[in-house]
């Protein structure tokens, strides 16, 4: 069979995963005679090949390389009909090269064959009222973090024991020197103040400084602004550690500190009270110049609030969470962009695998779902109890905090190993996508299924020779057509299913047919 109008093709075969050196495309092959043979002497033949690896990288950069080779073919002769013949993820390949336009309008059709079109969403969209779990590293960093807690706090340390005691020590102290100092006391809590007010200054300066380092990270490195906070939190449990090592381990710098701060303040109430005219002279131009910090503060508090509301990013600019990330790479067009066959082969093995892995990952998330739902739920009604509503909703929080950052950790390795299938990409967002491989990509598209061969199928196709080849008792005119159905069927169930959408005879008809009216 030859297309009546003598259209010239060019056909270029994409494989797909792990098939680079397998058959799909070789010109020896079956599918590939045939649809030479269709396409005509003078047609042309290409088999891109690429890494074949089941990663969002590989995939990508093989649409890289797609469009580079496409760009470099030579110009189609005038009435040629340029064809990508896609199995597998080289169909994904394809369509993803084909969201550049140069690209896809060298194209005159395009061919995908049993391609799993992945679908990710982001859970925060789609279940709003479910809190993603933390992600894998930050989650083992917090799990890290509770373990050191536990084993400092509550192990052979016992730092819990040791602080409330030296607390204890500490506040009897005190209470037992106000009670015979009073007007001392007052003194200390005023110096206190003023200590307060200048650690509010630092603490905004370092806040400042923040804000401009996480500005000069997402400019530079956005990969970094990714694991800032599982970084942060390190840290801060880390400062944590050794803030409580250094102020109430053995260099009790605390008590140190405390003690130095309450001779300092003696001392120099012991001078105020031995020179109060100098004292005097000293306050009164002080509280003026207090005066003119305070209000300088708030200045600059408003300031910094207009600065900083300038600076932040635009609704429409795109999110910078990981989820979306991953989104944005899995992207494909929401329609053809060219004339496109679909064929898929039911009970493809890959799609089971895929459908297996889609599960484990949904039912994962649906416990931790049902869990944080509850915790949700629960918060919601105590708000309503009367007077002790706002306590509980907030011993409730905490809870459902707790219980986030207990679970984050499984739910995230679970949720993200059963995702590998699709690609290590998604081990990372296990926990913050939904994801499946569905027959077309996202949009409206059409898809046509080639069912098993059934060979009782195939003898009705040829009723009518076999009742005449019965009527005439022609049993040589019944073997040949046994060995035609004998040979259709075994060319169309070798391999695996997910290979028989180009071995099967059938679908080498349907893209034929297909090919003669794109001519």
């Amino acid at each position: 069979m030859t297309p009546t109008a003598r259209s010239s093709f060019e056909l270029i075969f994409v494989h797909g995963t792990w098939a680079r050196d397998g058959k799909y495309g070789q010109k020896d092959t079956y599918f590939v005679q045939k649809l030479m043979e269709f396409a005509g002497a003078d047609a042309g033949y290409r088999r891109f090949t690429w890494s074949g690896r089941n990663t969002v990288s590989a995939r990508e950069q093989a649409a890289k390389d797609f469009k580079q080779f496409v760009a470099e073919l030579a110009p189609k002769p005038p009435g040629t009909k340029r064809l990508a013949l896609c199995h597998s993820h080289g169909g994904s390949v394809a369509l993803m090269a084909f969201l550049d336009m140069a690209t896809a309008s060298s194209f005159d059709g395009l061919v995908s064959i049993g391609t799993p079109f992945l679908h990710v969403y982001r859970l925060r969209e789609v279940e709003p009222s479910i809190s993603p779990p933390f992600p894998p590293i930050e989650a083992a960093a917090r799990w890290l973090a509770l373990f050191l807690f536990w084993w400092l706090g509550f192990g052979e340390q016992n730092l819990v024991a040791r602080t409330l005691s030296t607390f204890g020590s500490i506040i009897g102290n005190a209470i037992s020197w106000i009670g015979g100092h009073p007007a001392l006391a007052l003194l200390e809590i005023i110096a206190a103040s003023l200590l307060m007010l200048a650690m509010l200054v630092f603490c905004g300066m370092l806040t400042i400084g923040h804000t401009i380092f996480l500005d000069w990270v997402s400019e530079r490195q956005s990969r970094i602004a990714d694991i800032l906070p599982s970084i942060e939190a390190a840290a801060g449990w880390l400062a944590l550690f050794l803030f409580w090592w250094l102020a109430f381990g053995d260099l009790n710098l605390f008590e140190h500190t405390l003690s130095a701060l309450a001779s300092i303040i003696g001392n120099a109430i012991g001078w105020v009270v031995s020179h109060p005219f100098l004292a005097s002279a000293g306050i009164i131009p002080a509280v003026p110049v207090m005066v003119v910090l305070y209000f300088m503060l708030l200045i600059g508090s408003l300031i910094y609030s207009e600065w900083l509301s300038d600076r932040q990013p635009s609704i429409t600019d795109a999110p910078n969470d990981a989820a979306w990330k991953i989104k944005e790479r899995c992207r494909l067009p929401l329609s053809a962009p060219v004339p496109t066959l679909l064929l898929r082969v039911p009970a493809d093995e890959t799609y089971g695998a895929l459908i297996f892995s889609r599960v484990v990952s949904f039912v994962v998330l649906r416990v931790y779902g049902f869990i944080m739902l509850s915790m949700a739920a629960a918060i919601d009604k105590s708000r309503t109890w009367p007077y002790v509503g706002g306590s509980i909703s907030r011993l409730l929080d905490w809870v459902s905090l707790f219980s986030r950052w207990i679970l984050s950790f499984p739910v995230s390795m679970l949720a993200g190993a059963a995702l590998l299938l699709f690609g290590r990409e998604f081990f990372p967002v296990g926990g913050y996508v939904l994801i499946s491989a569905e027959s077309t990509p996202p949009g409206t598209w059409q898809i046509t299924v080639v069912p098993p061969l059934d060979r009782h199928e195939r003898r009705l196709d040829h009723q009518e020779r076999y009742i005449q080849a019965e009527l005439e008792e022609d049993r040589k005119l019944i073997g040949e057509l046994e060995d035609v159905v004998f040979e259709e069927w075994r060319a169309a169930t070798q391999g695996i299913i997910h290979s028989r959408g180009y071995t099967d005879p059938r679908a080498v008809s349907l893209i034929t047919k297909w090919m003669s009216r794109l001519s």
